[in-house]
Formats: C-alpha cells, sequence, structure tokens
C-alpha cells in the first residue's frame, strides 16, 4: 500500500511520454490536447475553469491558450456580461483534429487495461474514482 502514490506517478509519467510522443505529430504537446478536449467538450468554458479542469494555473493556462490561439485551434471572447472573463471555443480545425487526439488517449488505455477482466476495470474506475475526488478537494480547497 505505501507504493500506490509512487506507482500512481510512475502511469502518469509513463501515459505523459506515450501521449507526447504520438500527439507530436499532430504539432501538440499532451496539456495543449487536454486542453483542446475540454475545450471541444465545452464550447465557451471560461479560461478559469478550464484551468481548474486541466489543473494549470492562470498564468500557465493563459500561455497555453496563447499558443493554441496561433496555432488556430482555439478563439477566446470576451464575456459580454463580464468584460473580466474570456470564453474559449474550439476552431474547426480543433474540431477536424478531435478524433485523433481521441485515439491516442483511447489506445494508451486499451493499452493498460488489456489483461484485466471487465470486472477488474470496473473496480479500478471506481477506485480511482475515489481517489480522484480527494486530489479535486485538495485542489479547491488549498491550491487554487
Amino acid at each position: 500500500m505505501a507504493h500506490i502514490v509512487r506507482d500512481l506517478t510512475y502511469i502518469a509519467r509513463c501515459g505523459s511520454h506515450y501521449r507526447n510522443q504520438e500527439l507530436e505529430p499532430l504539432g501538440l504537446t499532451r496539456r495543449q490536447a487536454g486542453s483542446l478536449m475540454a475545450i471541444c467538450h465545452e464550447p465557451g468554458i471560461s479560461q478559469e475553469q478550464l484551468g481548474k479542469r486541466v489543473v494549470l494555473n492562470k498564468s500557465n493556462i493563459a500561455r497555453q491558450l496563447s499558443a493554441l490561439e496561433e496555432m488556430g485551434l482555439v478563439r477566446r471572447e470576451t464575456c459580454t456580461n463580464d468584460r473580466r472573463v474570456s470564453k474559449c471555443y474550439p476552431t474547426d480545425k480543433s474540431l477536424e483534429l478531435l478524433p485523433q487526439i481521441r485515439t491516442v488517449y483511447r489506445t494508451w488505455r486499451e493499452q493498460l487495461l488489456q489483461d484485466m477482466t471487465p470486472e477488474e476495470q470496473e473496480t479500478l474506475e471506481q477506485l480511482l474514482a475515489k481517489i480522484k475526488a480527494r486530489a479535486g478537494q485538495w485542489v479547491e480547497e488549498v491550491r487554487l
């Protein structure tokens, strides 16, 4: 039990390397792809909400969005109700890339779970959801 965090970190780092390698031909990093998926899933998400969703601080998410804008993958609009809020929208170019990005994530998931029964996968999903909720609680209360 003492190695759970170490093992989760190892798995996450392996996944990061995999996603960066597979996304490089698309001109994306794993973090950019994660933000793009969130924006495509929820067009009009605020920059602040996006930062919380992908767990990046305000300055890092702003830099990332600027890079994605320069690549023609995202557009930001100032909210008409509150000019301090920027809303993020996918472009046609990002929507075209979305299936390829999802394939990278799906292939990695399949690689990890290939030797597990459906019951084991369900149990793992439930346990990881508990851990994720606890980690998210810390982020909300302490970090951001």
